[in-house]
């Protein structure tokens, strides 16, 4: 008699949906102790259900470039950082109107308009790879920068969405103080409504986040967001199979 089938956990499903598209197939199926047929027949079931999950490096299509593609919304993370960017940016200049004069001043001829991290990383130098390489080699090579400069991108992504949202705090707190009861009705009527994470309204299939992806498009620690979920501080936040989901709305008054 054969082997009976060994079932899929909710960690294996979860470890797949991080990592499909990021780590080589071959290593997935190592590091999961599955043959690759099983691996690609679960992405195809988990496809049919909306969910954008590639096995391998896809074209993003808000970007066109050749990238792991986030699971949730089908686009680059780079990509998503960016439309996280925005977001904040937006939020911004809604909550200017709610400072002193004086303070609005400030921040619309200065920190409004920053938008670069002060940390610069170097960008990957392009392979160099002898003259009798072969062909295959080359294209093991240019497939490892394209890897390479994809998360370059997206550390360098990452520390300008958290730079923004630092930003996006510091007014909000001046703004809590000059005007409490304004921005407490600002906050009710952000509340129920969804968060536009891309024109091309990719936040439908992101509707909830992870408590990874909340601290890293709030630039707050996941430590700190594990606490706020227990305290029942992040808005519509709820717990299913032991996993906490937040809906991404909850971002447009973190």
């Amino acid at each position: 008699m054969g082997a009976a089938k060994r079932r899929w956990t909710t960690e294996e499903l979860g470890y797949l949906l991080e990592n499909a598209g990021r780590v080589p197939i071959g290593d997935l199926c190592e590091a999961m102790g599955r043959p690759r047929e099983t691996l690609e027949a679960v992405a195809a079931r988990v496809r049919e259900c909306g969910y954008p999950i590639s096995l391998t490096t896809a074209t993003c299509p808000m970007c066109g470039r050749s990238a792991p593609l986030d699971w949730k919304t089908g686009i680059c993370k780079p990509c998503l950082h960016v439309a996280w960017h925005a977001e904040v940016q937006r939020q911004i200049s809604e909550i200017l109107p709610f400072l002193s004069a004086e303070d609005r001043a400030v921040y619309e001829n200065s920190e409004a308009g920053v938008g670069q991290p002060r940390v610069c990383e170097q960008m990957p130098k392009p392979p160099v790879l002898s003259r009798d390489a072969s062909e295959a080699d080359r294209m093991r090579a240019e497939d490892a920068y394209c890897l390479e400069l994809v998360e370059w991108e997206t550390r360098r992504s990452y520390r300008i969405l958290r730079a923004a949202q630092k930003r996006k705090e510091r007014i909000r707190r001046k703004a809590i103080a000059n005007d409490p009861e304004g921005m407490a009705a600002y906050d009710r009527s952000l509340r129920g409504n969804p968060l536009p994470l891309t024109d091309a309204g990719t936040c439908a299939l992101g509707a909830h986040i992870s408590p990874k992806e909340y601290a890293e498009a709030t630039g707050k620690s996941i430590t700190t967001v594990y606490r706020r979920l227990k305290a029942g501080m992040v808005t519509g936040a709820t717990k299913v199979d032991n996993r906490w989901r937040i809906p991404a709305a909850a971002l447009a008054i973190a």
